[in-house]
């Protein structure tokens, strides 16, 4: 295949960039990184602003034992593509293979301190927080977002990244913790307060659980909530307060298929199947 493929690159109308992309495949498969990467070469003249080629000359790179190498490349490709995040992350993953953790922490800031969203940044500390874990280091990751929430009490970001470190080190009750204080700043975040009560629910604590679905109640406008608060009911066993609320909140056209499949579902897979028969049976 290799050597065909190669007769392919040499004919005039042969080399093309979908012809060079199967040719490196084949050559990486058979563990000639080598005359991949000068394939790799030809590649990036056709298609000089395709980042991915960029990537995958890093990984050849480091498979043909040149990580130095490798480093550099992605540093040239942080600056010849404006920083983009695919190319900003494999640099800090290949600091992170050398040895050079260091590096790798200082891109993710950066890389946190520049997102737009607080959902963007914390996949930033996610990352942050399974450095931290690899390296036995997550007192002082923690340290640092409490200085943060301390440093802006109206913001929830410092708690979220604190509960996102938090289940990254496997300790659920701090993040239990941690999105309790998350709602304390936003008490009428409707996703924050869903998050908590499944969090709180999965680990047994079912007074906090049932808590922050009331306070939900009062800030959704739609019947999300209802139905989850029903199916909260149901999965700990209090068939009549699950029974009383889905009547209530029925309405017209009752829980909608789709969450009443789902109810049902998570009862079974409990053994509950008294309780499944009866919501599906007051559901249909």
């Amino acid at each position: 295949a290799a050597s065909a493929m190669a007769q392919v690159i040499k004919r005039t109308d042969g080399k093309k960039p979908h012809h060079l992309r199967d040719y490196v495949t084949i050559l990486e498969q058979l563990e000639e990184y080598s005359t991949a990467l000068d394939v790799v070469q030809q590649w990036k003249l056709l298609t000089p602003g395709d980042e991915t080629i960029r990537l995958r000359e890093a990984d050849l790179l480091v498979r043909d034992e040149r990580m130095d190498e490798a480093i550099r490349e992605m540093r040239r490709a942080v600056v010849k593509f404006e920083e983009a995040e695919s190319v900003i992350i494999k640099l800090a993953e290949l600091y992170h293979r050398s040895g050079q953790s260091s590096e790798t922490e200082r891109i993710y800031w950066s890389m946190l301190d520049a997102a737009e969203s607080d959902q963007e940044a914390l996949k930033y500390v996610q990352r942050l927080a399974e450095l931290s874990r690899q390296e036995n280091d997550g007192a002082e990751l923690i340290r640092i977002f409490e200085q943060r929430a301390q440093a802006e009490p109206r913001s929830v970001f410092p708690h979220l990244a604190k509960a996102e470190v938090y289940q990254t080190l496997y300790n659920e009750a701090a993040r239990l913790e941690a999105l309790k204080d998350a709602t304390d700043v936003a008490p009428e975040n409707l996703q924050l307060l869903h998050e908590l009560s499944s969090v709180s629910l999965a680990n047994g604590e079912y007074a906090t659980a049932e808590q922050a679905l009331q306070r939900a109640l009062r800030v959704d406008d739609t019947d999300s909530t209802e139905h989850r608060l029903v199916r909260y009911y149901y999965e700990i066993g209090e068939l009549e307060k699950a029974l009383d609320l889905q009547q209530q909140s029925a309405g017209a056209n009752g829980m909608p298929p789709r969450e009443l499949e789902q109810t049902a579902d998570v009862l079974m897979k409990s053994a509950a199947w008294p309780e499944a028969t009866e919501l599906l049976k007051n559901g249909l």
